[in-house]
């Protein structure tokens, strides 16, 4: 994609690879993560810049309890999604395409955090969700696994202000 300068081949190039996302969103969907992770891999060799592909790529590493390559590539989704909000401060895109995106990287980090938690990395679980809730303060799923973190460290002053803030918001 990034390779054509021309008009016309870049889209080209852009709706195959939305057509392998999507297909392989089918296969997710349909539990068959083989035939999923060919069809985003293929997306991403058409266009790089796409980071809801690379999401729900680590979406897959994670579901089959491959967490560090899950770690990894929801690291890389978190960095294309945040090229892509730079783009579109650069473009000066709607508000609303900025705080769709902001919400879309605050998912990246609350999956970070759980991937984390499985690797047994509470001290990155906690940043990611904390970065999470910085980029949406209205992830109560954030707030709620910040006092599950907390409470294993006994901190109960914590863990009631994190309840009551996921509880205002959900």
């Amino acid at each position: 994609y990034e390779a054509y300068r021309e008009f016309f081949t870049p889209d080209l190039i852009e709706e195959y690879s939305r057509a392998r996302h999507r297909l392989g969103y089918h296969y997710m969907e349909r539990n068959n993560y083989d035939k999923a992770m060919r069809e985003y891999t293929l997306a991403l060799a058409y266009k790089r810049q796409s980071p809801l592909t690379a999401y729900q790529m680590g979406y897959l590493h994670f579901a089959r309890g491959d967490y560090e390559r899950a770690e990894e590539t929801y690291v890389a989704a978190k960095k294309l999604y945040k090229e892509t909000l730079e783009l579109a401060k650069e473009y000066n895109a709607l508000p609303e395409v900025s705080r769709g995106l902001k919400t879309e990287i605050a998912e990246v980090c609350l999956h970070l955090g759980v991937t984390n938690e499985r690797l047994g990395k509470e001290d990155k679980s906690m940043d990611y969700y904390s970065e999470a809730i910085k980029f949406n303060p209205n992830l109560a799923n954030a707030y709620f696994n910040r006092a599950v973190l907390y409470w294993r460290m006994g901190d109960w002053n914590s863990v009631v202000r994190e309840l009551t803030q996921a509880l205002r918001i959900d």
